[in-house]
């Protein structure tokens, strides 16, 4: 039970799974990283501080196509999303103007120069003013998330051979991709590389599953799209059907 309990609270801490770029790139982000991003970005913004911070579909918004059997369970249809924020202000500076300061860098760390996520909608919500600015760069803002342990055994390429078409032969075609920084299992229960043939309705397929560390200076979007294609292109041979992949980057480190 207490293992159990464990695995619970962390995949609740890693957030909602969220979609990024457009529906046709199998990718995802948790929540968990994509604010951490966020808040390293606005880090630096003079006269704010952020506090909570929520990222979430858009009420009654469009909804793309149905995700890939090879989505991670519990992930976001593409669809357009909201940035909810509270945040501190220093005095000195129109509220007006320190808002949309904030909500500018926000969509801008977000969106397609950033992570690459489909923000259409920035919330902020002013939750106390500061006299003194240099307070607000001093004290340390509230986590996103409860902290999350050392992931499930990172994954590392081999040095023995991998037959072609197997989980082994994708995870060292992935590794080698610039701007992928290590597999991952953040997800209790699944592999940082999962293959699986499947005999549907619709005819029989093979499904790859990834989950991914990206190196900091790259966007995430730009490693899901490469590792996607390097790990398609790795699974094909003896596949029994199409290859679909989906990309779930858990870190950025």
């Amino acid at each position: 039970m207490d293992r159990l309990s464990r695995t619970v609270r962390e995949q609740v801490a890693l957030g909602r799974l969220l979609p990024l770029g457009a529906p046709e790139d199998g990718a995802w982000i948790t929540e968990r990283t994509a604010v951490a991003a966020l808040r390293a970005v606005c880090a630096a913004l003079p006269g704010v501080r952020l506090g909570r911070v929520n990222i979430l579909p858009v009420p009654d918004g469009p909804v793309g196509p149905e995700v890939s059997p090879a989505a991670p369970v519990g992930a976001v249809p593409h669809r357009p999303l909201r940035i909810e924020a509270r945040f501190e202000a220093a005095l000195g500076e129109p509220l007006p103007v320190l808002a949309e300061r904030l909500r500018t860098a926000l969509f801008a760390a977000a969106g397609d120069s950033g992570l690459g996520l489909p923000v259409r909608v920035v919330d902020l919500a002013v939750t106390g003013l500061v006299d003194d600015a240099t307070a607000l760069a001093g004290a340390p803002a509230p986590p996103a998330r409860p902290e999350l342990a050392d992931d499930y055994g990172p994954a590392s390429a081999s040095d023995a051979p991998a037959r072609p078409g197997t989980a082994a032969a994708v995870q060292a075609a992935v590794l080698s991709v610039p701007g992928v920084a290590r597999v991952t299992r953040r997800l209790a229960g699944h592999a940082g590389v999962h293959v699986h043939d499947s005999d549907g309705a619709q005819g029989s397929a093979r499904y790859v599953r990834l989950q991914l560390a990206a190196a900091p200076s790259y966007r995430p979007l730009t490693v899901a799209r490469a590792a996607s294609a390097a790990a398609t292109q790795a699974a094909t041979p003896g596949a029994p059907g199409p290859v679909s992949t989906a990309v779930l980057i858990t870190d950025l480190a």
